[in-house]
């Protein structure tokens, strides 16, 4: 695919844990680059940790979850950083640098992904097949649990609240509180609002909202 990538007139890169002070570099000195920052509840993220066998961080009555919180601070002091660097860069490259929610992308995702398209300068004609729904792959094992979720609750932003444990989650949202909060979180106080996921588990203010993905906001954080 390498020449293929070299001769494309857009390129697009997937880049995990690259803080967002590294990139006002690339963006100052490449015109030609776009950049979002794809934000996810904390709580999310964590029950992924939590659930996938290679990653050293699990449950442990033992220790009372100290390991399961000092690796839920660590990674919303990150989302803290991040946003911070975020905002400079929103206000320094508008045009050039947004924030983009993974439930709001999910919600509506037709006419949000053209927005993002748009974004990057691609036509029409370029995002077709959006207008086919998506699906996870029936063949791919590690799917198949989660296709059933979402074919039931039709969104892919619920796993969590199905799989964490509510000592788990009390935990998380100990150590994350600042970041749940000004990313528009909802919290939850019982086990029945956790698993009811008929509720949304988040309240964007509109400076998240990809419907205004090229306006200029005043953050406070």
């Amino acid at each position: 695919m390498e020449n293929i990538c070299k001769t494309s007139k857009h390129r697009a890169t997937k880049t995990v844990r690259l803080t967002l002070d590294n990139v006002e570099t690339i963006l100052r000195n490449n015109q030609a680059v776009k950049a979002i920052h794809l934000f996810r509840d904390p709580r999310a993220i964590m029950n992924s940790r939590l659930t996938t066998k290679w990653f050293d961080v699990k449950e442990s009555l033992y220790n009372d979850y100290k390991l399961l919180e000092a690796d839920a601070t660590d990674l919303c002091n990150r989302i803290i950083h991040d946003l911070r660097a975020g905002i400079r860069l929103k206000q320094k490259y508008p045009k050039r640098f947004a924030f983009v929610m993974f439930e709001d992308l999910l919600e509506n995702q037709k006419l949000k992904s053209e927005i993002l398209f748009r974004f990057y300068g691609l036509e029409r004609n370029n995002y077709n097949d959006l207008d086919r729904p998506f699906l996870v792959p029936e063949e791919v094992h590690v799917f198949k649990n989660r296709k059933s979720i979402n074919k039931e609750y039709e969104n892919y932003a619920n796993w969590w609240r199905l799989e964490l444990s509510v000592k788990a989650m009390v935990v998380i949202d100990r150590a994350c509180i600042n970041a749940v909060d000004f990313l528009g979180y909802k919290r939850f106080y019982t086990e029945d609002d956790l698993r009811n996921v008929s509720t949304e588990a988040f309240s964007f203010s509109p400076q998240f909202h990809i419907e205004h993905l090229y306006e200029t906001h005043q953050y406070e954080l």
